[in-house]
């Protein structure tokens, strides 16, 4: 998997170490969080299994590299730059995890309208916010009116 605007590492770390993934790439466009993700990577003693990179996007991960990306904590409009700046990666990827921080109804329009199904959401609650997590699987689906890609078509069920 590839998380990309990694920050800390907190998230590849933590699935390597649960053992629900075996690799990872964990990318950043800044050097002080790619710092801390390197710290993080190498007090958990992991280096052999979570490449940190320093890059914009998905740049970062070769075509075919990850099967899974994770775009978190970004607005929903810079999510879909990311993933429209690197086509052959997108393509290639099995599933797409992204966590609008604002934006996620043209994030859902991005996605739909460029051959991806929204196939899970779901609102996860930290301190006095909401966070949304919308994953999406390669496919065809048909168009949202407004007001499901405002809400979200699987948090509407």
């Amino acid at each position: 998997m590839a998380d990309i605007g990694t920050d800390h590492a907190f998230l590849p770390v933590w699935l390597i170490q649960s053992g629900k993934i075996m690799a990872a790439v964990a990318g950043d466009v800044q050097t002080g969080p790619l710092e801390a993700a390197k710290r993080t990577v190498r007090e958990a003693a992991i280096e052999n299994k979570v490449a940190v990179r320093l890059g914009d996007g998905l740049r970062v991960v070769s075509p075919g590299e990850v099967e899974v990306a994770v775009i978190a904590g970004m607005g929903g409009s810079t999510i879909s730059r990311i993933l429209q700046s690197s086509p052959e990666v997108v393509k290639n990827l099995r599933r797409i995890v992204c966590q609008p921080m604002t934006g996620a109804a043209s994030l859902r329009e991005w996605l739909l309208t460029n051959g991806w199904i929204i196939v899970a959401e779901d609102l996860v609650r930290e301190d006095d916010r909401l966070y949304e997590i919308i994953v999406a699987e390669q496919g065809s689906a048909e168009a949202l009116d407004a007001l499901l890609l405002e809400i979200g078509p699987q948090l509407w069920l």
